[in-house]
């Protein structure tokens, strides 16, 4: 099955330089009518439950949807499909970003399959690791400076529901290649440290590492301030809307995101992080 087709970038996006690293999809013809189906399906069965994962700490709790309660065997040939298409995905160094997403399906509808796609997805690949779709931690409304989650998985799958129209909370990036020119430079920082960062990005793991990483790069350093300040002149920004989002290897890609005017709701995004055959 095809999941995703090719589309031309947003009129009103065109002009961010970020595209210059990435392509533009939509949900293909293909999948519509499930999405569809799925859609007013799922609003007719038990909610997915949050299950804890205490090999993954600090972050031990996933979204999953038990698969045996979907009871339209069309719709579980389809979803396996979907999983599969999912798991052969490439994913490298140039992110796909996404349009269109929430047309054919709501935040409930997305909810569900992200649940699903989950269980699917461990289910292929045999590790409960393999795949996360955790509660979303607003964590205020100020800016969410550079950073990777550290997830055990490496794909990030971001999809947006509830995000302002303003220009406020535009999403972040630089790439980590970026990020190691950057740190040979900084005043203070030394030698063991940078390596500490790299490390981060290549060490293999069965445990979320994100803290320590977030704090090398923006705790109460001596070279926090330096370090910041590069990070900020090489990032590259975009506003993304409701139905949008992006994809991209997390070992490759900093992201974050500006400050959001307002208060931030849980549903501002929906996040499935996955490992499939391209990181193996």
């Amino acid at each position: 099955m095809k999941l995703f087709q090719l589309v031309d970038t947003p009129k009103h996006q065109k002009d961010f330089d970020i595209n210059q690293h990435g392509r533009w999809y939509t949900w293909s013809q293909e999948i519509r009518p499930f999405l569809r189906s799925w859609n007013q399906y799922v609003k007719t069965i038990e909610k997915p439950k949050l299950k804890s994962l205490n090999e993954a700490k600090p972050y031990v709790y996933t979204y999953s949807q038990n698969l045996s309660k979907i009871k339209e065997p069309q719709l579980c040939k389809e979803l396996a499909s979907i999983a599969t298409a999912l798991n052969n995905l490439p994913v490298d160094d140039r992110i796909l970003f996404f349009t269109g997403l929430l047309q054919d399906l709501d935040g409930v509808g997305l909810h569900f399959l992200f649940a699903s796609l989950r269980e699917a997805l461990v289910q292929i690949r045999k590790d409960p690791l393999s795949g996360l779709y955790s509660p979303l931690d607003p964590r205020g409304s100020k800016d969410f400076p550079l950073h990777c989650d550290l997830y055990v998985p490496k794909i990030l799958f971001n999809v947006y529901e509830d995000v302002p129209t303003d220009s406020s909370g535009a999403s972040i990036f630089m790439s980590t290649q970026a990020l190691k020119k950057i740190l040979s430079n900084i005043r203070y920082l030394s030698i063991k440290n940078q390596n500490a960062i790299l490390h981060s990005l290549s060490k293999e793991s069965r445990r979320d590492r994100y803290d320590r990483f977030y704090d090398l790069l923006h705790g109460r350093h001596v070279w926090k301030d330096q370090l910041e300040e590069e990070m900020q002149k090489h990032q590259q920004r975009i506003k993304l809307d409701a139905g949008q989002g992006y994809m991209l290897h997390d070992r490759l890609w900093l992201h974050g995101r500006e400050k959001v005017i307002g208060k931030i709701p849980r549903n501002r995004l929906h996040r499935l992080v996955f490992n499939n055959k391209s990181v193996n």
